[in-house]
């Protein structure tokens, strides 16, 4: 989990997942908790693939 959020009554989340993790998998296992109200993939910045790539070369 990377982030959590509380506002009027509803929670917002922000994971990360293995990248075999599909997600349909995802919302099976979250529907079980709750109520899903939106669910929208985050795509990794530009900064974030540079900083990924230059890692794995180390």
């Amino acid at each position: 989990m990377l982030d959590q959020k509380s506002e009027d009554g509803k929670t917002s989340v922000r994971i990360k997942t293995a990248d075999k993790v599909s997600t349909n998998d995802i919302l099976n296992f979250t529907m079980r908790s709750g109520e899903i109200i939106a669910f929208n993939p985050a795509l990794p910045s530009m900064n974030e693939i540079f900083i990924r790539v230059v890692e794995s070369r180390n």
